[in-house]
């Protein structure tokens, strides 16, 4: 019993690690590739999106989302529900109140000062909380439980680019502004 408690907490440590290491490069790409100064503005509602996987997301002016695999393909395979946006200080308190992701208030704005130099202010910090409503596949609505899915990062004007972090998957992920 004490085995499989040590394994879950070591597990539980490691998965917080390689969050906050995928986090971190994030972080250090911007730095690397980006010397802009962005203005404090909400890009993302209202627009849509292409993500760097190939899917596109809208983010309509009313707080709802469509999240469709395929460019191309917008009566089959893809997500929708709600979605809130948090910007700059609102995101840091949103994401420091959501203990499973072990994101501190401190730590983010550690972060986000390092980035000071390249002209990355608070202000350009985003996270987007997605309430998952329903799947479309095979053109037939999937009955399944709403979900949250959470993405944090950066957007960068310059670019018209987010550069974010799935938080629940750990994995990075690049929007471009579609028109």
């Amino acid at each position: 019993m004490s085995n499989k408690k040590e394994r879950g907490i070591r597990m539980k440590e490691q998965s917080k690690r390689l969050l906050l290491v995928r986090f971190i490069l994030v972080l250090v790409m911007l730095v690397s590739l980006f010397g802009c100064k962005i203005k404090p503005k909400d890009p993302i509602s209202n627009n849509s999106w292409k993500a760097s996987d190939g899917s596109f997301i809208v983010f309509q002016d009313n707080g709802e989302f469509y999240w469709y695999r395929d460019v191309n393909v917008k009566d089959d395979y893809y997500y929708y529900g709600n979605y809130k946006i948090y910007q700059g200080e609102e995101a840091i308190e949103f994401l420091d109140g959501i203990t499973k992701f072990g994101l501190s208030k401190e730590e983010q704005e550690d972060y986000i000062a390092r980035l000071n130099a390249v002209g990355i202010k608070v202000s350009d910090y985003y996270c987007i909380e997605l309430v998952n409503e329903s799947l479309i596949t095979n053109h037939e609505e999937q009955i399944i439980e709403s979900w949250k899915t959470y993405y944090v990062g950066f957007y960068i004007e310059k670019e018209n680019t987010l550069d974010m972090v799935g938080l629940d998957s750990s994995t990075t992920i690049t929007f471009v502004l579609y028109k």
